[in-house]
C-alpha cells in the first residue's frame, strides 16, 4: 500500500488549513522514479502554504481501467481537500472522456483538483464548468475521428479485397487430419466439437465453409 502522511505543517502563519491535500504520484514500472513528482507536488503545497501534505504513490499503467491507489483517494474525498497532480496523463492516459469523469468526482466531492504543469485548477465554479465542457467536446472528437479512420480503413481494405471479420473455422484449418480421424471413428458432431474444444456451431460452420470436404480429401490422400 503507498499511501501516507508524509509530514503536517499545521498551526503556521499564513497556512490555508482547510481540507488535506493529497499528492498522487504514478508511474508506470518500478523502474521509474517518481522523486521529480513527489518534489514539485511538495514545493508547490509549501509555496502556497497549504497546509498537511499527503503522497499517494502508485506503480500502475496510465492506462488501467482501475488504479486502486487513486479510487481510494476519490472515495475518500471530504469537502474542502485538494487532489494535486504534476500532469493530467498521472491521473490517467485513456483520453479526455476519463479525465472529466475523474475532475466531476472530485468537484461534486466539493474538493478541488490542480495540475501543476498547466496550472490549472477545477473547482465549484463556472470556469471549472466551461472547461469539463471542453473536455467533453475534446472527447467526442476523438471518438469521432477514431471511428473515421476505422471506417477508412475497412473501406479500404473492402476495395483492396480484403474479407473482412474473423475468418470462419480459423482455428480448425490446422486440425483437419484429426477432424478426420474422428469422422473415421463414426462420431457425431456433437462429439467431435467436444473433442476438439469448440462450441457445436463452430464444428458445423467450419464444416459448411468448406472444411467437410477438406478433410474428406485428407482423408482419400491417406
Amino acid at each position: 500500500m503507498f499511501f501516507y502522511t508524509l509530514r503536517e505543517t499545521k498551526g503556521k502563519k499564513g497556512e490555508i488549513m482547510q481540507g488535506k491535500n493529497y499528492l498522487y504520484v504514478r508511474v508506470s514500472t518500478n523502474t521509474q522514479d517518481a522523486n521529480r513528482q513527489i518534489s514539485d507536488l511538495l514545493n508547490y503545497v509549501e509555496q502556497k502554504k497549504l497546509g498537511e501534505a499527503v503522497i499517494v504513490r502508485e506503480t500502475i499503467s496510465g492506462r488501467a481501467n482501475i488504479k486502486p491507489e487513486l479510487e481510494r483517494v476519490l472515495t475518500s474525498l471530504k469537502k474542502g481537500d485538494r487532489v494535486l497532480v504534476s500532469e493530467f496523463s498521472r491521473l490517467t492516459r485513456r483520453g479526455s472522456t476519463e479525465l472529466g469523469i475523474i475532475a466531476k468526482r472530485i468537484i461534486e466531492k466539493g474538493a478541488e483538483l490542480y495540475e501543476l504543469s498547466g496550472n490549472i485548477h477545477f473547482e465549484d465554479n463556472a470556469l471549472s464548468e466551461m472547461y469539463l465542457s471542453i473536455l467533453g467536446a475534446a472527447a467526442r472528437m476523438e471518438r469521432e475521428a477514431i471511428s473515421e479512420r476505422t471506417k477508412s480503413a475497412l473501406a479500404e481494405r473492402k476495395r483492396k479485397g480484403v474479407k473482412l471479420g474473423r475468418p470462419r473455422g480459423s482455428k480448425l484449418e490446422q486440425r483437419k487430419a484429426e477432424i478426420k480421424k474422428y469422422q473415421d471413428l463414426g462420431l457425431n458432431k456433437t462429439s467431435i466439437a467436444k473433442l476438439l474444444g469448440v462450441a457445436r456451431g463452430t464444428y458445423i460452420n467450419f464444416l459448411n465453409s468448406g472444411g467437410k470436404n477438406e478433410a474428406k480429401e485428407v482423408k482419400n490422400k491417406n
